[in-house]
Parts: C-alpha cells; sequence; structure tokens
C-alpha cells in the first residue's frame, strides 16, 4: 500500500435549519486510499467514519501513523485530527486538478441542494489556493447570506467578522469591546452578573447574552480549525 505524496483536503461542514450555535466546521486530513477504506461501511445509506472507539479504530489510527510517519502530520496534528473523526457523512463530491472558479462552482452548488444535510466537499491540490480563500467558501452560517445568479448562497463570515458582531453589540450595550478573543469572552461572562445586579435589563439583554456567547465559541473553533489546517498545509506542501 502506498499513500504517495499527494494528498487530499477534506472539508466537512454541517448544513441545517437549526440555530447557527449548532454550526461547526470541521476537517480531516486524509489519502485517497484511506479515506475510501474507512468510508466504506455504510449505515442506513449514510457513510460514516467511525468514532475512534468504534470497529474502525484501527484503520484511523494507521492511517495517521502512516501519514506522521512520512512527515506530513505531526503529533499536535495528529491529535487534532483525531479529535475530528465521528462524523456522518450524507454527500460526498470530489473536485480534482480545477481552477478555483470550478471550485467555487461545485460548493455553491453544494450549498444549494439540501439545507438539513451534512454536505462533504473533497477538494484536492489546494496548493494553488490560499487556504482561507477556500475555507470561506464553505463556511455556513444562515444569518449571512448573499444572491448570486438569482440563488441564495449561505456562507459563513471569518472569525474576525463574528468578533466585530460581538464588539458592536457590547458597545450597544455600553460595555467596552476592545481586546482580542479572551477579553471579549471575559466581557460577555460579565453579562449575566450586571443583568442580576440591575445594571442591564433583562430582556432583551439575556438574548443578546446567549448570541454573544454562540458567536465568540464559533470564532474560538474557527480559528482553532484555520491554525491546523495552515498548520498541515505548511508540513505537507
Amino acid at each position: 500500500m502506498s499513500l504517495g505524496p499527494e494528498l487530499t483536503l477534506y472539508i466537512v461542514y454541517l448544513l441545517d435549519d437549526q440555530a447557527y450555535l449548532t454550526k461547526i466546521v470541521k476537517a480531516l486530513f486524509l489519502s485517497d486510499y484511506i479515506s475510501k477504506k474507512i468510508l466504506n461501511h455504510r449505515i442506513s445509506g449514510i457513510r460514516w467514519i467511525k468514532h475512534l472507539y468504534g470497529p474502525w479504530s484501527y484503520e484511523v489510527h494507521t492511517a495517521l501513523d502512516l501519514l506522521r510517519n512520512l512527515g506530513y502530520v505531526n503529533e499536535v496534528a495528529t491529535s487534532s485530527l483525531l479529535s475530528l473523526v465521528g462524523l456522518p457523512v450524507a454527500r460526498r463530491f470530489r473536485v480534482k486538478k480545477l481552477g478555483r472558479a470550478a471550485v467555487e462552482r461545485y460548493v455553491r452548488k453544494l450549498l444549494t441542494q439540501r439545507e438539513d444535510s451534512i454536505v462533504r466537499c473533497v477538494c484536492g491540490r489546494l496548493r494553488k489556493f490560499k487556504l482561507e480563500q477556500v475555507l470561506r467558501l464553505v463556511y455556513v452560517l444562515p444569518e449571512v447570506r448573499y444572491a448570486r445568479s438569482g440563488e441564495e448562497i449561505r456562507i459563513l463570515p471569518h472569525p474576525d467578522t463574528l468578533l466585530n458582531e460581538v464588539r458592536s453589540c457590547l458597545r450597544e450595550m455600553g460595555l467596552d469591546a476592545v481586546g482580542g478573543i479572551d477579553e471579549l469572552e471575559e466581557k460577555v461572562n460579565e453579562i449575566p452578573a450586571l443583568i442580576e445586579r440591575g445594571l442591564l435589563p433583562e430582556h432583551p439583554t439575556w438574548e443578546k447574552y446567549i448570541e454573544l456567547r454562540g458567536l465568540v465559541g464559533m470564532a474560538r473553533e474557527l480559528y482553532r480549525v484555520l491554525d491546523m489546517l495552515s498548520s498541515i498545509f505548511n508540513l505537507a506542501f
């Protein structure tokens, strides 16, 4: 068995009509051979990447061990990847040796198909693309929309954009809104105490507090994914 030098970036993103706080963007970096082996197992018509404690744990560990031994993935990246398995996959599409415009067309097609399903976008040979440009195409958030060719496309903003929304909302409440994600999260966590002391009205501040916690949490998750993928790309290419 030979993995070869070509690896594929698998971007898995969740599309559903529930609260956007449930939207999670995850990525799995495996070779074509290993991914086909893992995804070959079917349950009720849905392809699964089984949880590490399931029957496919040996294959998953073997795949990551091979990648690590070949120098594609370091120990830290391997640990991050191990936490990403266990995702149901409803559809699988492949984009190979295509220009950026073609990749965009594929992703836009995916985003307009089923909003209540988990869709998997497989993009190979991404060296010529900037990583964030590709990821911005697959981030999904119902509240952020734009129209193109008469079709509504849903995309998730960059984490910096999410934090700007948090800053703006905090300023509207009359609260300090400077610093990075840690400072903003600390400020958001102070809101319940301010409500309890009567310094902020309970409504709609409480609803805003729940929304802000979700935005900060999502921004933190997206930063983590970006950092992980960037480190993998630096190692792989």
